[in-house]
């Protein structure tokens, strides 16, 4: 069974951590997308230009993360991440993106220092998508997640094995 998340238990996760660092981060809003597809989570900060000062705008993550894609320690490992660019920028004010201030920071919070991501989704998670096969010998030449340019103008669009149309139909599949 896979686990779902709330956006209280990843709160809590960001609680824990900011315990640790005896660093809050409570106050800053969390959002979840659905159309974050190339990474799991974000932190966000704006600068006040007059003051040279970072504040916290909000921590973004990805819906797949809550759906039971990934295993708890993945979930833990992501959520942990983003709260060390939200130290980072918020308490020390500087920009560290995966440098080795940053790879510090990570190891001190027990996860590795990576800027990439090794997790996997787990094995049985599926995803709506939508499913291009050719139209002629039916081979499946990939599959969307989201509503792109290919998805709306299907017509301008060849398969490479016979070089016929294009068919779409809307799966669950194994990712």
């Amino acid at each position: 069974m896979l686990k779902t998340w709330t956006v209280e238990e990843i709160r809590e996760i960001l609680h824990e951590v900011g315990e640790k660092f005896n660093f809050s981060c409570d106050e800053v809003p969390i959002f979840i997308s659905t159309r974050m597809t190339r990474r799991l989570g974000c932190f966000r900060a704006k600068i006040n230009y007059e003051t040279s000062k970072y504040s916290p705008v909000s921590f973004t993550f990805t819906k797949d993360i809550l759906n039971g894609a990934y295993s708890e320690e993945g979930v833990r490992e992501i959520v942990i991440h983003e709260y060390i660019h939200y130290y980072i920028i918020i308490k020390l004010q500087e920009i560290h993106n995966h440098d080795e201030v940053f790879i510090k920071y990570c190891k001190l919070a027990g996860i590795p220092g990576s800027s990439k991501f090794s997790g996997k989704p787990v094995a049985g998670y599926k995803q709506s998508a939508y499913v291009l096969r050719c139209s002629h010998c039916g081979k499946m030449i990939g599959y969307k997640t989201r509503k792109t340019k290919i998805i709306k103008n299907i017509e301008k669009y060849r398969s490479n094995c016979c070089y016929a149309g294009i068919t779409i139909s809307k799966e669950e599949i194994a990712i």
